[in-house]
């Protein structure tokens, strides 16, 4: 199955939230999508909780935590996206 490099972009619109494979994708052969949207909703509910963002409303905060959102998810993605594209160089037919 070919692989391709979608990297993901911080999200600047309102009233939008992006996870998973969706944010960006991996080689499905590690299954790391799904490992990476559970990731994303435990680390996005604790950046959107009441105590930090006590109302939606407050556009500017909520894309300020996004922004939080996009550079500290990297520390796992990281590790998952280069286990997969591995994974996919060694299985990958000439």
């Amino acid at each position: 199955m070919p692989n391709s490099f979608l990297p993901p972009s911080t999200n600047t619109n309102p009233g939008m939230v992006i996870l998973g494979d969706a944010m960006n994708m991996r080689h499905p052969l590690t299954g790391g999508g799904m490992t990476v949207a559970f990731n994303d909703a435990v680390l996005l509910s604790e950046l959107l909780s009441p105590e930090l963002v006590p109302t939606f409303d407050d556009t500017k905060l909520v894309l300020k935590q996004m922004e939080r959102f996009h550079w500290q998810r990297k520390s796992l993605t990281s590790v998952i996206n280069i286990l997969a594209q591995a994974l996919y160089s060694l299985f990958a037919a000439n």
